[in-house]
């Protein structure tokens, strides 16, 4: 399992491209982004994005090392814009 004290979050590009990214395989009215969490809901949640996040930068940004991130974000935006 991944540490939350070693893993940096997203930087703002990477979310952007993220969001962008989800948007062209699943378009909908940006509801996916909004959740009503109960405690222990939280609770899961935060435990698991250590993990969650580790397994982002392996499968996606490992894949895009040298690449223009913002960019990328970008072109996806026009693709799918919100």
């Amino acid at each position: 399992m991944a540490d939350a004290t070693t893993i940096k979050p997203l930087n703002r590009d990477e979310e952007a491209f993220l969001r962008a990214l989800g948007s062209e395989k699943s378009p909908d009215d940006g509801r996916a982004w909004l959740a009503v969490l109960t405690s222990a809901g939280w609770t899961q949640l935060k435990q698991a994005w250590p993990t969650n996040l580790a397994s982002v930068r392996r499968h996606v940004f490992s894949r895009l090392e040298g690449c223009d991130i913002a960019a990328a974000a970008k072109v996806l935006e026009r693709i799918a814009p919100a």
